[in-house]
């Protein structure tokens, strides 16, 4: 936008006769010099002309605006913005109707990046042209968009945009000041014209993602991006948040693949945790556990183990699960749910004994006091009726076996 901008000056830098209108005509005398000035410019003799055009403006009575125009363009090719700013002000003020001044103090506005005077000058140059060019409409919009001045920019573009042959750029800036001012729903239709005709442009994409996002719209958010990313090839981060999106959405295997992807050898222990709660969600237990084996052998970690426990216990692999609980247990499993679950896996293998150890061991855990004290109840109960049940079976066959008379 900024590049878009800075052209005017290019086009204007060193406008002859012909090419504008004045209210006066130019005497031969100030002819010659203007002419002189061109021609040391074209020679290579730049500081002779920049000499030449000062002298003329400044110890002029009534210099013609075209050497102003010229003196400040010249001033403006050396960066002299201050001074520039000034001849063509002065101009300005003798010569109102002139574009080509109107125009150019605008550009020195801009790159002193006073952009709401910038603004209002390019706006105002329209209607001095002979023919209306809409390129000055868009620059000023961009002016106002620098300055912040996000209301100023849609209203501005709009009657532009209401053409069916609205440039690009229009519609990105519109995009952007809409996004500006989180008008979600009036961008999204904005950036929707856009791709239909740039569908290459992968930053766009990622924007319309973005403002989906900000819509609650997160299956038309992921589908912004899985077109963006067939265009170009994502990093890591992006692949990552494309498996976040999916999993919000409750797509796991679609979150799972995002994430698979972005590795082509074994995903760091944080990826192996991400990736299994994918496979999980899908369930897709076995892979899940696989996931969390790789997590643990590079980052054993008491959360890590007790994650690979319950996948375990899951699948009735009770005898890894035991083994994954005490290491969570060594390493310092501060909730009480290790005890817990080791007390439910020796439940499963019938060795009371031991399940009651580690459920009183639970039991003592404030998150999992009540479901221990449960279990244990449950235990107690069991026993009891193994108990009375061993009872009966002990007296009838005393009953059996004792001898008639």
């Amino acid at each position: 936008m900024h590049r878009f901008v800075c052209a005017v000056v290019l086009v204007l830098m060193w406008a002859t006769v012909a090419e504008a209108q004045w209210s006066r005509a130019l005497s031969p005398g100030s002819g010659r010099i203007l002419q002189q000035a061109q021609q040391y410019m074209k020679s290579g003799k730049d500081q002779k002309a920049g000499a030449l055009l000062r002298k003329y403006v400044e110890e002029s009575s009534s210099p013609h605006p075209l050497g102003s125009l010229m003196y400040g363009n010249w001033l403006m090719s050396h960066d002299r913005l201050k001074k520039a700013a000034k001849v063509y002000a002065a101009a300005l003020e003798k010569e109102p109707k002139s574009p080509e001044l109107c125009m150019n103090l605008g550009v020195v506005r801009f790159r002193q990046e006073r952009f709401a005077e910038a603004g209002e000058l390019f706006l105002r140059s329209g209607p001095l042209m002979k023919k209306p060019d809409q390129s000055l409409v868009y620059q000023a919009a961009v002016c106002f968009f620098y300055d912040k001045q996000y209301h100023r920019v849609e209203h501005i573009l709009h009657p532009l945009l209401a053409d069916r042959s609205a440039k690009p750029e229009w519609v990105q800036l519109m995009a952007h000041s809409l996004v500006s001012q989180k008008k979600w729903g009036k961008a999204e239709g904005v950036l929707i014209r856009f791709l239909r005709v740039r569908p290459d442009e992968v930053p766009y994409w990622k924007l319309l993602a973005q403002v989906r996002i900000a819509e609650k719209k997160y299956r038309g958010a992921a589908a912004a991006l899985e077109i963006a990313y067939r265009i170009h090839a994502p990093s890591r981060q992006e692949r990552e948040t494309l498996s976040q999106i999916y999993s919000y959405i409750g797509a796991h295997l679609l979150a799972m693949r995002s994430l698979e992807q972005s590795y082509t050898k074994i995903p760091p222990a944080k990826v192996c945790d991400k990736m299994a709660r994918a496979y999980a969600f899908a369930g897709r237990d076995k892979k899940a556990l696989a996931m969390m084996q790789q997590a643990v052998q590079q980052k054993p970690t008491a959360k890590r183990w007790m994650t690979k426990a319950q996948f375990e216990y899951k699948t009735r692999r009770y005898a890894a699960a035991e083994n994954s609980l005490k290491q969570a247990v060594r390493l310092k499993e501060k909730t009480g749910l290790a005890q817990y679950m080791l007390g439910l896996v020796y439940w499963q293998r019938n060795d009371w004994s031991s399940a009651r150890e580690y459920l009183l061991l639970a039991e003592k855990s404030r998150r999992y006091k009540r479901m221990a004290g449960q279990a244990l109840g449950a235990l107690e109960s069991l026993g009891q009726a193994k108990r009375d049940a061993q009872q009966g079976l002990e007296a009838a066959t005393a009953r059996k076996n004792k001898p008639h008379v």
